[in-house]
C-alpha cells in the first residue's frame, strides 16, 4: 500500500498538540482468569500526538508537541537531525488530545479492537469525540484509523485555518 495523498491546509497552520494526561492512567483491558492486560491513556495518548504530528506535517502544517506530552511515553522525541527546531509562539493554536479507551470488543477472541479520543482547545471553542476501530484488526491498525478520523474532519480544519486567535 503506498503512502496516500493528502491535501495541504488552504492556509498556514500553527498547532500546539499537548497529552491532556500529566502521568500515567492505568486501564484494564483484559481481566480473564490468569490474563490481565492494562495499557497506559497517557501513552496512547503520546502515540497518537506522534501520529497526528506525521500527518499534520504532510499537510503542512507547523507542529509542536511540548516534551513532557511525550516524556515517559513509547513516543518520547528522538533526534531528528532533518527535522527543524519548532518553537512555540502565541500563533499557535493550542489542541489538547486524551485518549479515552482503548478496549477490545470482543473479551475472548480478541478480534474487534476500540479506541477513543478527545480533542479540545483550552478555550474549548473547539471540542470534538473521536472513535475508531469495531472493524480493524489490531490495537495499531484502530489507532491509525482514529488519526486519520481527526485529521478528516472538517470541523477541525475550519478551527485550524480561521483567521484570529
Amino acid at each position: 500500500m503506498g503512502v496516500e495523498e493528502i491535501e495541504a491546509f488552504s492556509s498556514v497552520v500553527s498547532v500546539r498538540l499537548e497529552n491532556a494526561y500529566e502521568k500515567p492512567e492505568l486501564r484494564r483491558i483484559v481481566n480473564g482468569g490468569v490474563h490481565k492486560v492494562d495499557v497506559d491513556l497517557r501513552d496512547w495518548t503520546g502515540r497518537l500526538l506522534s501520529e497526528l504530528r506525521y500527518e499534520l506535517d504532510r499537510r503542512g502544517a507547523i507542529v509542536y508537541i511540548p516534551h513532557e506530552s511525550l516524556d515517559g511515553t513509547a513516543a518520547a522525541p528522538q533526534p531528528l537531525s532533518s527535522r527543524p527546531t519548532v518553537r512555540f509562539d502565541d500563533t499557535f493554536r493550542t489542541l489538547r488530545v486524551r485518549v479515552t479507551e482503548v478496549s477490545s470488543l470482543d473479551s475472548v477472541s480478541q478480534q474487534a479492537f476500540h479506541v477513543s479520543a478527545t480533542v479540545e482547545s483550552p478555550d474549548r471553542s473547539f471540542t470534538a469525540g473521536y472513535s475508531a476501530g469495531a472493524e480493524k484488526r489490531g490495537f495499531s491498525d484502530a489507532l491509525l484509523e482514529l488519526k486519520r478520523r481527526i485529521v478528516r474532519d472538517p470541523d477541525l480544519e475550519k478551527w485550524l485555518t480561521r483567521s484570529g486567535g
